[in-house]
């Protein structure tokens, strides 16, 4: 009996570890399985989720980033004092009259006046605003391409899904004129016909999956991912604003939010600030120094003040007219910003309203007019009464009008996003 039980035991400690091992893997597995329905899904669905990780993925914003926060530092201590200066001063008087040497142990610090040290700051301040300008312009400029690149990813998922309705569209133009040619109503002439146009669906289908494969490419580079990295099924692009705003609403706008804009007017206040310090390097500063003193024992104190006296008059009226070209080159590139800017606006609204316009015209009429015309032309073709030229014309002419409509909606999202970048912000 203690034999049977002890052989059972032994068979029991041999068959644990195998039990073990079942059962950390069904644990292992189910902990897979709940952190794959829990993990949130790759961006792509959307336009929103893309910029969503761009703005905390690119390097390109964590650069302009960091160019923001140097700017600051330098703003932090623009209006500081410099180092001061610590000076040994000995004098040794030959002969008979030592009781004259003494050695002097002088700190001198350097006062900037007339507001030199205000000047410095407001300088840098405005730098700091150029750098806050320049990085929100670098965001607005990623966020256009994303969004480019986005609406071609949903183009050519799009254009996918239409080239399937095609291709089938085209494989039972083949069956039928195949039937109709065993039957003798139809040539050998159309049954070419239609097989070539099985083999054109064929090949638009390998050209959407290339476009879409380089979208994908594309906005994983911007997104500072993987070429290869999984995305999302895009859903929807962004809807065209109604009604669509004039164009003096947006140069007032834009005035006030452009990036380009705040930084070059930025700039030109630091530039200001840059030639009014200029004007006043001919006024003199002052050196306070202060320290001990002694003589052969005896300590005192010793006290100097100095002024610096502006004879290099070469250096600073070359700093007054560096000074105010660059001020004029400040203003000039605003100016120039700003005339961009309005022309920039003007024809990409004007782009936004023709896709507009295109975009109704072809929903309204033109593809509804194209699929009747296409299911009228098919309808006869099967039942033997049509004939094959009318009946493809109707068929390239249906999927003709999809593809436009695509074309459209392409267009109309570049603008909108021209628009958005030039801005600076969501229309």
């Amino acid at each position: 009996m203690t034999g049977h039980m002890q052989k059972d035991g032994g068979a029991l400690r041999r068959r644990f570890p195998l039990f073990l091992s079942v059962a950390v893997a069904g644990v292992m597995l189910s902990a897979n399985l709940f952190a794959a329905e829990t993990a949130p899904p790759p961006p792509g669905a959307t336009l929103e989720s893309l910029l969503e990780v761009a703005h905390r993925l690119s390097p390109t914003l964590k650069a302009a980033a960091l160019e923001t926060s140097a700017a600051a530092a330098r703003a932090d201590r623009a209006d500081a004092l410099d180092d001061p200066t610590l000076s040994l001063q000995t004098m040794q008087v030959p002969g008979h009259m030592a009781g004259m040497d003494q050695t002097t142990i002088l700190l001198q610090q350097e006062f900037p006046l007339w507001g030199k040290r205000d000047l410095r700051k407001s300088a840098a301040l405005a730098m700091l605003d150029a750098a806050r300008g320049d990085e929100k312009a670098t965001a607005a400029e990623l966020d256009e391409k994303i969004a480019l690149a986005f609406a071609a990813y949903w183009k050519a998922t799009r254009g996918l899904a239409i080239n399937v309705e095609a291709t089938q569209v085209a494989a039972d133009m083949v069956k039928i004129t195949r039937t109709r040619f065993s039957q003798g109503v139809a040539t050998s002439a159309d049954l070419l016909s239609t097989e070539a146009d099985a083999t054109r669906a064929a090949l638009e289908r390998v050209r959407f999956e290339r476009e879409r494969r380089t979208a994908i490419a594309q906005i994983n580079l911007l997104l500072a991912r993987p070429a290869s990295a999984t995305l999302s099924e895009p859903r929807g692009l962004q809807p065209l604003p109604t009604p669509l705003p004039m164009i003096e609403a947006l140069m007032d706008r834009a005035r006030t939010t452009n990036p380009v804009l705040l930084a070059g007017a930025a700039r030109v206040r630091s530039a200001e600030a840059e030639e009014e310090l200029a004007r006043k390097s001919w006024y003199p500063d002052l050196t306070v120094g202060a320290g001990p003193q002694t003589n052969f024992g005896a300590w005192g104190y010793a006290a100097s003040i100095g002024i610096k006296i502006p004879l290099q008059r070469g250096a600073k009226e070359s700093g007054e007219a560096e000074a105010a070209a660059s001020l004029g080159a400040a203003r000039a590139r605003l100016a120039a910003s700003e005339a961009e800017l309005e022309g920039d606006l003007t024809s990409a609204l004007a782009a936004l309203e023709a896709a507009e316009a295109m975009d109704t015209a072809r929903r309204g009429t033109l593809a509804p007019e194209a699929t009747a015309f296409y299911r009228a032309a098919l309808a006869e073709y099967a039942s033997g009464r049509g004939d094959l030229i009318s009946t493809l014309d109707a068929v390239h002419r249906l999927h003709q009008s999809e593809l436009e409509l695509l074309d459209t909606e392409m267009e109309g999202q570049a603008a909108l996003a021209r628009i958005e970048r030039l801005l600076g912000a969501r229309l």
